[in-house]
């Protein structure tokens, strides 16, 4: 309430004082204690004319944070339409014959970050499969196509963005944490877990009692601490695709259970897995182990073959999806829509650049052609 208020003075004070003096209300944040050492920019325009009211350092590059979002979600608004949905498919390739799919079931992503999101579920826990939308829809489909048994294996196909899921811009202390998840081209339940804990007299290295999901190919490394606070202090630390995490700071003692969130760290191989665990506990066994594109084509195994659609699960509209992106600040959203806008961007002959990189471009392009000044928009993400 006291930013609005500030917020709100300023502005006040910029309309009604000259143009040519600072205002006082600037002049006081400006002198204030905490902006010692700070970086501060301001430009007042009248909607009605865009004439320039009060400007301060308006040249002055500065760090938008994640008011960037606005800039991302604006731009996927512009190019792709507010009615515009992310498909995921379930495809497989070989034959049908008496009810086995002789060949591979295949997750095709198209980017989608809102597969499974608590933000659309209707408790805001979609982990278990009848709680969730897509799982019970691709069963029934699988179901009705006859098929009871797969000889081959669960494969995602995230291959529509690249390998880096996270920013290489990011800092330590964000990897690995729920906040900062990577963007894929398969992604599911807000690419988020919970990590559970029994924490013990204060001193003492709390216990890892499992996850929600459960996530088979990750391992939890411990360094928590138990102390006598409300409130943790924690952190879990790991890179993208990577299964090894780790636990470090402090957790409230003496808790039965506590939970922190982290990032699920392969969300193209978890969802192959996931949904595995899901088909066999319906009676539908799977001959192979699950894996995804990225696992294949560094194997040298992945083969281009003609496949089959069974199901098509749409996202909601990207009016809702920027909606939830704005409104908690969700940083998954943002980024897999600059990727998403990026896809519109041809690169240049031999040019090699990133599912990122084509993004930022994508984002610059369209506010260039309508003659804004894009010189100063230096993104690196969409999240900010």
């Amino acid at each position: 309430m006291i930013k609005k208020i500030l917020c709100a003075a300023l502005l006040l004070g910029c309309f009604l004082q000259p143009q040519a003096q600072t205002p006082q209300p600037v002049k006081q944040l400006l002198n204030a204690p905490y902006m010692k050492g700070a970086t501060f920019s301001i430009v007042v325009k009248d909607l009605q004319d865009g004439k320039t009211v009060y400007n301060y350092d308006g040249d002055r590059e500065v760090s938008p944070a994640s008011v960037l979002k606005t800039v991302a979600t604006a731009t996927a608004l512009e190019i792709l339409g507010d009615d515009y949905r992310f498909p995921t498919s379930l495809e497989y390739d070989g034959s049908i014959k008496e009810g086995v799919l002789n060949g591979n079931l295949y997750i095709k992503g198209s980017g989608d970050p809102s597969l499974g999101s608590a933000h659309f579920a209707p408790d805001r826990n979609a982990y278990t499969p009848a709680k969730n939308k897509f799982v019970p829809e691709w069963i029934a489909a699988l179901k009705k196509a006859g098929i009871r048994k797969i000889a081959g294996a669960v494969v995602s196909d995230e291959r529509i963005f690249d390998t880096e899921g996270a920013s290489i811009k990011w800092l330590r202390e964000d990897m690995g944490n729920y906040y900062a998840p990577g963007s894929y081209g398969v992604s599911v339940f807000d690419n988020m877990y919970k990590l559970y804990l029994k924490s013990g007299a204060a001193g003492n290295r709390p216990v890892v009692t499992g996850t929600e999901p459960e996530l088979p190919g990750v391992r939890f490394t411990n360094y928590l601490k138990a102390a006598p606070v409300s409130s943790d202090s924690a952190y879990i630390i790991g890179a993208p695709l990577a299964g090894e995490r780790y636990l470090y700071g402090v957790v409230p003692a003496n808790r039965e259970r506590y939970v922190l969130k982290g990032d699920i760290p392969d969300p193209a191989l978890f969802l192959a897995e996931y949904l595995t665990g899901c088909l066999e506990r319906e009676g539908i066994a799977v001959g192979k182990e699950p894996t995804c594109y990225r696992i294949e084509s560094e194997a040298g195994r992945w083969k281009t073959v003609e496949r089959k659609t069974i199901v098509t699960t749409y996202s909601p509209t990207l009016k809702e999806i920027v909606g939830v992106t704005n409104h908690v600040s969700h940083n998954l959203f943002a980024d897999a829509l600059v990727k998403t806008v990026g896809l519109q961007y041809t690169p240049r002959k031999n040019e090699v650049i990133s599912s990122f990189g084509r993004g930022v471009r994508g984002v610059a392009a369209p506010w260039d052609r309508k003659g804004l000044d894009v010189f100063p928009l230096r993104m690196h993400d969409g999240s900010g």
